[in-house]
């Protein structure tokens, strides 16, 4: 390679010798794979036939955040005093690391293309060689690229100081050794990533097995075929119901209680055994030893080599004590502490779905709305206690006047409700007003063996005959327990409201001068959000169907969003000093709305209709007006 190869004799000659030079780096490939410093006799010789000075063979690799570098394979010891010989001492072995990629070597890596440089020293593409330090002067140098088969640029040879320079010949006569070393590099690093997946596989596998043994009594692991047939049970399933794997598969499908929440298993298979991941559900299960437990059970399917559903793998997880706990938290929420009756929240609740039931089903639904006649002298002469024993005493005399259907409320201090439900006439409400009068004949006998006497003023709301809307039969049935109260007797009597008839007077939500703040775009959308929840209660009154109701819901809902937004752009450029919380009670509503209305919402939608009432009214009323107000004097300032 020192001379022009004119002679066909010298051709063959560096031809066999680079044969035999690669047929080397074969063996040695071959003994000890990739490794830093085995191809130092691949190095030495073709340096020799090269007539070349030094050289290095490199890979190129990179750091973990991304940063390229080189690291030998083989290199030639050029240091040029102890401390870079020490150094080249201590780091050959292992490989030497390069980064500065503005060199000669690192052109040819960036391009891709290979490097000659016969006048190093005037090269714009030299950087960084330290000459200076007393390292042997670079006279010429040749760059290759190490490539895969595909072209993607892995290494980087490097030969210096041949006498006369490199040629273009010289390059295509160094491409065999550069693809075939390239071709040992890409090998290497497939071996060394499938050694790696084995590893990683091995180490799951074993990591896998001893979280099955060792998983936690609240979790159990199973897997079942397209038939159902249970396949696999891990062994914690003994600590979580009692039975042992080989008992449980056996036995499982005994597992499931009546719980009608329990009836979403069929759905859920269907979903996982057609290929689609389940979002997690709750069961109700029987112990082995009959008890009952609550799990979470999160399933999807498995695959076989062929991509087709084989079977179900899931986790069931152990919830019966947050269930309990969540449970509790509800109870308390919606349920009287002295009494146990359904407080307020939950008499609305069930009054919406009795009165959308009673809707649909074209019967008569009524409200009787009772209060304590006497009850103040009992707390004034025996004390609050007593008047504690007396409330208790009573809800559990009327208990036993009304059916399991029925629910029977406390709403607040001695006032109590009861929603009679599934009536064919509007006079079969009279016969169980009687029995809650009948009821409070006779005397009560406190704690403290002393004795009281109590009785109790009945009014009684009809749907339809009195009132459509839940705070209108509430209304309705209030009024006509304070007539009988009058009388100042105990005894029961009806509601004498007749419901507006003509759907152009049917204004259920009314704002007067009170809801009026003063600033023409509120008061015109305020207006706009009555008028959309009033043609809501028509259209739920004259049972229009449920896509008009819907569509509805949604326009009322997205209008008092824009509602919202408009006020937000309002307080923002006048700069309103209450304005977090005068939002935060927008958020509220939307958040309270948005609970209401999770579907199945239809049974909720006079309980949605009647939040959104009393919530816009009363916040028009309060925050609004002071909005307006602030707005109008900001207006003012500004003249």
């Amino acid at each position: 390679m020192n001379k022009p190869m004119n002679s066909p004799l010298d051709k063959l000659e560096l031809r066999a010798a680079m044969l035999d030079t690669i047929r080397i780096m074969q063996q040695d490939f071959l003994k000890q794979g990739i490794s830093f410093g085995w191809c130092d006799r691949v190095l030495a010789t073709l340096l020799k036939f090269s007539r070349s000075e030094f050289g290095f063979i490199s890979e190129l690799l990179h750091k973990e955040d991304g940063t390229p570098f080189i690291k030998s394979h083989g290199i030639t010891n050029i240091a040029w005093d102890e401390t870079t010989r020490a150094f080249y001492e201590q780091h050959a072995a292992q490989g030497m690391e390069f980064f500065n990629f503005n060199s000669l070597w690192g052109h040819a890596i960036t391009t891709g293309e290979a490097v000659i440089a016969n006048d190093p020293d005037n090269d714009p593409r030299r950087g960084g060689y330290p000459g200076e330090q007393g390292h042997p002067p670079l006279h010429s140098f040749l760059g290759l690229p190490i490539k895969t088969a595909s072209g993607e640029v892995i290494g980087v040879i490097g030969l210096a100081n041949r006498p006369g320079g490199y040629s273009q010949e010289d390059v295509e006569f160094m491409e065999l050794f550069a693809t075939t070393y390239g071709m040992l590099i890409e090998h290497s690093r497939e071996a060394a990533d499938r050694k790696r997946l084995e590893d990683e596989l091995v180490e799951s596998r074993r990591k896998f097995q001893s979280l099955v043994e060792n998983i936690s009594d609240e979790y159990c692991l199973y897997g079942h075929d397209v038939n159902g047939v249970m396949t696999y049970v891990s062994p914690s399933i003994t600590g979580l119901l009692g039975w042992t794997p080989e008992e449980l598969k056996v036995n499982y499908a005994t597992l499931l209680t009546d719980n009608p929440g329990n009836q979403v298993v069929e759905q859920k298979m269907e979903g996982a055994l057609s290929g689609v991941r389940q979002t997690p559900y709750i069961l109700e299960l029987r112990h082995k030893d009959g008890s009952k437990r609550w799990v979470e059970v999160s399933e999807g399917p498995v695959f076989d080599a062929d991509g087709h559903v084989a079977g179900i793998e899931g986790i069931v997880h152990d919830v019966t004590e947050r269930q309990k706990a969540e449970a509790q938290i509800w109870h308390q929420a919606n349920y009287d502490r002295l009494t146990g009756l359904p407080n307020r929240s939950l008499f609305f609740d069930r009054l919406s779905r009795e009165i959308s039931k009673a809707r649909r089903d074209n019967r008569y639904l009524a409200l009787l709305y009772f209060d304590l006649d006497g009850f103040k002298p009992v707390n004034d002469q025996y004390g609050h206690e007593a008047g504690d024993e007396v409330l208790v005493c009573v809800a559990q005399r009327w208990l036993g006047c009304v059916r399991d259907a029925d629910t029977l409320a406390r709403i607040g201090g001695d006032e109590f409700t009861l929603i009679v439900s599934d009536m064919e006439r509007p006079e079969m409400a009279a016969s169980v007003a009687q029995k809650i009068v009948d009821a409070m004949s006779e005397k009560i006998v406190l704690s403290t063996r002393q004795e009281c006497h109590v009785g109790v003023s009945v009014g009684i709301s009809v749907y339809p005959s009195n009132a459509m809307e839940m705070d209108s039969m509430l209304s309705a049935a209030d009024e006509a327990m304070y007539a009988i109260k009058q009388k100042k007797q105990s005894g029961f009597g009806f509601s004498l409201r007749v419901p507006i008839s003509g759907l152009d007077k049917m204004e259920w939500i009314r704002l007067d001068d009170a809801h009026q703040v003063g600033v023409d775009e509120m008061d015109a959308e305020h207006e706009k959000l009555a008028y959309l929840g009033n043609q809501l209660n028509i259209s739920i009154i004259e049972k229009a169907s449920s896509e008009d109701i819907s569509r509805q819901f949604e326009e009322l809902i997205a209008y008092t969003v824009h509602h919202f937004e408009s006020e937000h752009r309002l307080m923002e450029a006048s700069a309103y000093p209450d304005r977090a919380k005068h939002e935060a009670e927008h958020a509220a509503l939307i958040e309270a709305i948005q609970q209401l209305a999770k579907p199945p919402y239809q049974e909720k939608s006079l309980l949605i209709l009647q939040t959104f009432k009393d919530w816009i009214l009363q916040h028009i009323q309060k925050s609004d007006r002071e909005l307006g107000k602030y707005l109008r004097s900001c207006k003012d300032l500004k003249k």
